[in-house]
Formats: structure tokens, C-alpha cells, sequence
């Protein structure tokens, strides 16, 4: 579940053992002390490697957004689509 833009409630899984994780990032980033809290958690995350985003693929340069977005449209990836533009 992605972005809680669904006001009706959610139905989960009944698979056992589960895990729900989330993420108020609204509330936090109202404030100034919210938003730098939110970014020393999310960079010390990435610096240390316990938050690791996972890539499905890479696409390199702007040529290959079509690509990219097909993959999106599949929805057939598990993991993040990355589209790499050097500049």
C-alpha cells in the first residue's frame, strides 16, 4: 500500500506473521524541525545502509524513459525503477 489517498479502510492480509510499517511524512513535514528530523533519518539510513532502496532495473539516459515508464505500466516490478541521466 502506497500514499493512503484511499479514505476507506484498508483490508490487509491474513498471512501470518505481517508487519505494517508507516510512514507520516504530512505531519512531519509541516514544520521546519519536522522536515530536518525526516531528512537526518532518511540520510543516516542511506549512509549507513539500513535504508537500501532496491532496484529492479536501471535505464540509462532519457531515451529510455519509455521504457521505463512500460515497466511501470506492467506492474509486473517488485522494485524501484530507476532512469539514470548524466549531466
Amino acid at each position: 500500500m502506497y500514499g493512503w489517498l484511499d479514505p476507506r479502510p484498508v483490508a490487509l492480509s491474513r498471512n501470518w506473521p505481517q508487519t505494517v510499517h508507516t510512514y507520516a511524512n504530512g505531519v512531519l513535514a509541516a514544520t521546519e524541525e519536522g522536515r530536518r528530523r525526516a531528512a537526518g533519518f532518511i540520510g543516516s539510513g542511506l549512509r549507513d545502509g539500513s535504508l537500501a532502496p532496491v532496484i529492479a532495473e536501471t535505464f540509462g539516459g532519457l531515451e529510455r524513459v519509455t521504457d521505463a515508464h512500460r515497466l511501470m505500466e506492467s506492474a509486473t516490478h517488485l522494485r524501484k525503477i530507476v532512469v539514470r541521466v548524466e549531466h
